[in-house]
């Protein structure tokens, strides 16, 4: 869901650790050692002053894009990083993925939505990082938001068929292959949920829903059948169809009865 651009500061609690670097910005005159230990005290872990402190120095080395055109090289290589990042923490390791191990995979995408609010790799990769420590549901807010806006063609580069190098080559970081992937995971999580429901009519309607993005999957890209994918995109259509029809009959009988 939207947020108005006020909506933001009100009410917003700040932690001890974002006052001390709020002060550190402020004086800078404490010495390395002293930060460590004091926001390790403030946040209750030596990982957790690590990280805020590299969240710190992020904001004052990077520099500030002065053109439209070195904005855009920066944020494509910066998501080249993001991309390379999150598959070094994900490669041959199964969920859940501890939240510390992506530490400098957030550090990047909060680098990437400081230069683009919205940007399409933030989005994206967020929903992913949750799907990786085993929280589906919860990816489902960042994974519809990205499909919302992936919905306006000037998010998209022109002549996208589909192939990967366009999530990269476009700075915004929307394609066809990320929009069909996105589809796929949720037919998966729809089919599950479908299994998992005890009502016939809701298991039929969640049937429906994951055959629907089933479908919108191979539309946009044809179909994924990697090792990691899961049921590959056209074997779940069809055993949705198959499904769906023994729901149904299910149904008719009972309401016969």
């Amino acid at each position: 869901m939207a947020v108005a651009k006020g909506d933001a500061k009100v009410g917003k609690k700040v932690s001890p650790a974002d006052l001390i670097i709020e002060k550190i910005k402020r004086h800078r005159l404490a010495t390395l050692a002293i930060v460590i230990g004091t926001i390790t005290i403030a946040v209750g872990s030596f990982f957790g002053a690590v990280t805020k402190i590299a969240e710190f120095i992020d904001r004052f080395v990077d520099p500030k894009p002065t053109t439209v055109v070195e904005l855009q090289n920066t944020v494509r290589a910066t998501a080249l990083e993001l991309k390379e990042s999150f598959n070094s923490v994900t490669s041959d390791r199964t969920p859940p993925i501890p939240d510390g191990d992506f530490g400098r995979v957030k550090r990047l995408i909060t680098r990437i939505e400081r230069l683009d609010p919205g940007n399409g790799h933030v989005i994206y990769y967020r929903g992913f990082i949750k799907r990786w420590q085993n929280q589906r549901p919860a990816s489902h807010t960042d994974l519809f938001w990205y499909l919302e806006r992936a919905k306006d063609p000037n998010l998209h580069m022109p002549g996208d068929n589909g192939d990967a190098k366009f999530c990269f080559d476009n700075w915004l970081g929307y394609c066809k292959q990320r929009q069909a992937f996105i589809n796929h995971v949720l037919a998966l999580d729809f089919e599950r949920a479908a299994r998992d429901e005890k009502d016939r009519a809701v298991a039929l309607a969640r049937l429906k829903a994951a055959l629907d993005r089933a479908e919108t999957a191979i539309k946009l890209y044809s179909e994924f059948n990697a090792p990691g994918h899961g049921t590959p995109t056209r074997t779940l259509a069809e055993s949705l169809k198959k499904q769906i029809s023994e729901v149904e009959q299910l149904l008719n009988t009972s309401t016969r009865n």
